[in-house]
C-alpha cells in the first residue's frame, strides 16, 4: 500500500491519522487506479494516481445524476512521480501504534475533493470537518524513510540478518492473508447479533485462501 488517506489527529493537529473505512464507509466507493506515462522524449516515466468517485460515491446523500452538476467532480489526477513525492510536504501520519513519514501529494486540490464525498459521514465518525482535515498521501521512497514490520506477531523466520522486514503504509505487514472460512464466519455471528453483514471485498487482504 503506497497510498493512504489520512485525517487531522483529534489529540494533536500537527499531526495525522490514518482514515479507514470503519470509520468512513464511503471510502469504499472511491476506485483508484495507477497510471503510467512514457515521456514523449523517452527519458523518464511519469505515474499518475487517478482517483475516482463511483456511481454509489454520492448514494447517501445525493443522486447519482448530480455526479457532474455537483461540487464533486467525477475523478481527480494526482502526479505520483518520484521526483513529485521527493519535492512534497512531509507530515507525520499514524498508522495504529506506528508513526511515520509521508508525502503530501494531493495538495489543496486533493483535500477539497476527498473531503465533498467525505463530508457525507457524520464528522464525529470521521474527525473530518472541512477541507484542512484531510489529505491524500504517499510512502517516501525506502532511502527517504523505512517502516519495519510489527515485531509482535513477526515469526523468527521472518527475521533477515537480524532486521524485521520492511512494510509500506498496510497494517502491520508485507502481506496479509484470511481464509474464506474465517470471513463467512464473521458475516455469519455479525447476522446472528442483528448487525450488517461485512462485505468481503472491504476487508483487502492480499491472499485468501479457500479450503485450507
Amino acid at each position: 500500500r503506497r497510498f493512504m488517506i489520512v485525517r487531522r489527529s483529534p489529540s494533536n493537529p500537527n499531526k495525522w491519522r490514518f482514515l479507514t473505512q470503519r470509520q468512513c464507509p464511503v471510502l469504499a466507493t472511491i476506485k483508484a487506479d495507477v497510471i503510467i506515462h512514457n515521456d514523449d522524449d523517452g527519458r523518464g516515466v511519469n505515474e499518475q494516481l487517478m482517483v475516482s468517485a463511483t456511481d454509489q460515491s454520492l448514494s447517501f446523500t445525493q443522486k447519482v445524476q448530480e455526479m457532474e452538476t455537483a461540487t464533486i467532480k467525477s475523478s481527480i489526477a494526482i502526479n505520483t512521480s518520484e521526483d513529485v513525492i521527493l519535492r512534497s510536504d512531509r507530515i507525520v501520519a499514524g498508522i495504529w501504534d506506528d508513526e511515520v513519514i509521508v508525502a503530501d501529494i494531493g495538495g489543496e486540490a486533493a483535500s477539497q475533493y476527498l473531503y465533498e464525498i467525505i463530508k457525507q459521514i457524520d464528522p464525529v465518525e470521521t474527525g473530518v470537518n472541512s477541507p484542512s482535515d484531510v489529505k491524500l498521501v504517499s510512502i517516501l521512497p525506502m532511502d527517504q524513510h523505512v517502516r519495519p514490520s510489527d515485531g509482535e506477531y513477526l515469526p523468527l523466520e521472518a527475521l533477515r540478518l537480524g532486521i524485521a522486514p520492511h512494510v509500506a503504509l498496510s497494517d502491520g505487514y508485507p502481506i496479509l492473508i484470511a481464509s474464506e472460512s474465517s470471513l463467512v464466519e464473521l458475516n455469519r455471528r455479525l447476522s446472528s447479533n442483528g448487525k450488517k453483514r461485512n462485505p468481503h471485498e472491504s476487508i483487502p487482504p492480499e491472499y485468501c485462501c479457500k479450503g485450507g
